[in-house]
């Protein structure tokens, strides 16, 4: 989500747009495909945790580019890690 304060400079010419998901607003009543999307969110990253091999250590990085760069690759390796095991269990189940 950008903050307001990124909006308002992004407005004027500077900063940078990071991405354009819109967050759900709050409602009174829950929706079950609100509920449905969470729920797979949370089993995406429960799944990730154990593979996401990000090496313990401390990190020290010139911007926060090259942190988000590195935090990026360990997941693109974690994801597909997962779908190489979910692609292996579905040929040896069918």
């Amino acid at each position: 989500m950008i903050s307001r304060h990124t909006k308002r400079e992004n407005d004027m010419g500077n900063g940078k747009v990071v991405g354009n998901r819109k967050e759900q607003v709050i409602v009174e009543k829950a929706r079950g495909d609100l509920l449905a999307e969470g729920a797979r969110f949370s089993e995406t990253i429960a799944r990730l945790s154990p593979v996401a091999h990000i090496p313990k250590g401390v990190y020290r990085f010139a911007s926060h580019e090259e942190a988000n760069q590195h935090e990026e690759d360990c997941l693109v390796r974690a994801i597909a890690e997962l779908a190489l095991e979910r692609r292996r269990n579905s040929r040896s189940v069918g």
